[in-house]
């Protein structure tokens, strides 16, 4: 693959799916994340670690579904309460990685020297970093700095599974890119998904009935000015708690899981043991606020929300908004922001992938597109070319043109 010139005839060539994943990694700033024996797998890693497992990776090998991208170390004991926690872990695959933690107090982290922020593990016992890091697979290094009364019991590197860019059937690296295919990675790269039109009426779960909760959590009909929506509502008292809800859902779609909570504290969400996100109420935390806490495609069938809220926290409602998918929706959502639009199943030219790179919507995220990710505010989309490009220069492979 040769990078785009002045001979028309090459802006007119087909892109293929290896070669718009590729300038994805790139236009994202998540290169330099890649070891220098870059495989298929190792940028698919980067976009969506669940297709990624999907793919061959060195050697002809499949990485290992559901395993290949965390690793969990017990801490080692120190001599000095003051002295630094310092850990080598090994991942088995490149991607997007966040830290958490199992302990107490504030700490200060670092991996490979560089800041991934401070965490304060007291409110919840656990604690998830506030920022995301592409990591190539091999050796890493992770430092804390802890003040005395802080404590680490277990660290944990998981690869963060909320984001996931890819075609609605997975990526196929030698398969031509269509506008469909091409509309539903700018969407998820732009973390917009959630402007997908809803459709049908939400899916309700009251707090009060959870399966399961551990020791400390309980319902309540204390009244915080504002009723609960049954007058009854879940809480923690005297110390976290975790509560678990499930859920049958009859078709595939693109769901928001929100919930009205309460607190001030973090509240750690997960979805089937796999999705997982720290929350706030945020306005409204005396009372009760509605928070968006993740929006992403899932299937037909059972699925598992836990939710671990702070002392006197609480849940009042759970909700789930399905939203409309198919390809026409995913490309009118771009349209919208000023991308070029086509017919779903139409290949996409060079020229018209390096015309989405270069939009001014694409180019202002992808400056911030790792700050984005842990935001919890909603992306702007400029529609005006009024934003200097940031894709600039030809389309160009970042891999071998094996790939």
């Amino acid at each position: 693959m040769g990078p785009l010139g002045v001979d028309a005839s090459a802006s007119h060539r087909v892109v293929k799916q290896a070669e718009w994943a590729a300038n994805l990694v790139d236009v994202l700033g998540l290169t330099h994340a890649l070891p220098e024996d870059a495989t298929p797998a190792d940028v698919l890693g980067l976009l969506c670690p669940d297709r990624a497992e999907l793919v061959p990776a060195a050697g002809g090998r499949r990485l290992p579904a559901g395993s290949a991208f965390r690793v969990v170390v017990d801490a080692p004991r120190r001599e000095n309460p003051l002295d630094p926690i310092r850990l080598v872990v090994s991942l088995p695959a490149t991607a997007l990685y966040m830290l958490s933690v199992e302990g107490a107090g504030r700490q200060r982290w670092l991996v490979d020297q560089r800041v991934v922020g401070h965490l304060d593990a007291s409110e919840l016992g656990v604690a998830q970093a506030p920022a995301v890091v592409p990591l190539r697979r091999g050796p890493h290094e992770l430092t804390a700095y802890m003040g005395r009364d802080a404590r680490v019991d277990r660290v944990e590197v998981a690869a963060y599974r909320p984001l996931c860019i890819s075609p609605a059937n997975g990526w196929k690296p030698e398969h031509p890119l269509t506008f469909a295919d091409q509309a539903r990675t700018i969407v998820q790269a732009l973390g917009i998904e959630k402007r997908l039109p809803p459709v049908g009426e939400p899916v309700l779960i009251e707090g009060e009935r959870y399966v399961e909760a551990s020791a400390w959590g309980t319902r309540t009909h204390r009244n915080l000015g504002v009723p609960a929506s049954a007058h009854t509502w879940v809480t923690a008292e005297g110390s976290p708690a975790e509560f678990t809800y499930r859920i049958r859902l009859e078709d595939p779609a693109v769901f928001t899981l929100a919930a009205r909570i309460h607190g001030s504290g973090p509240q750690i969400w997960s979805l089937d043991g796999r999705f997982r996100v720290t929350t706030r109420a945020g306005e409204g935390s005396e009372a009760f606020a509605w928070t968006d806490v993740l929006t992403l495609p899932l299937t037909a069938g059972e699925h598992v929300i836990r939710a671990m809220v702070p002392r006197d926290g609480g849940i009042d409602v759970i909700k789930l908004v399905r939203r409309k998918s198919r390809d026409d929706d995913f490309l009118d959502l771009i349209e919208e922001a000023g991308f070029r639009g086509a017919a779903p199943a139409s290949y996409v030219t060079r020229e018209a992938a390096f015309a989405a790179l270069s939009n001014p919507t694409f180019s202002e995220h992808a400056h911030h597109f790792l700050a984005h990710l842990v935001s919890d505010e909603d992306p702007v989309l400029l529609v005006e070319n009024d934003v200097e490009p940031l894709y600039s220069r030809p389309l160009s492979p970042v891999l071998p043109p094996e790939l």
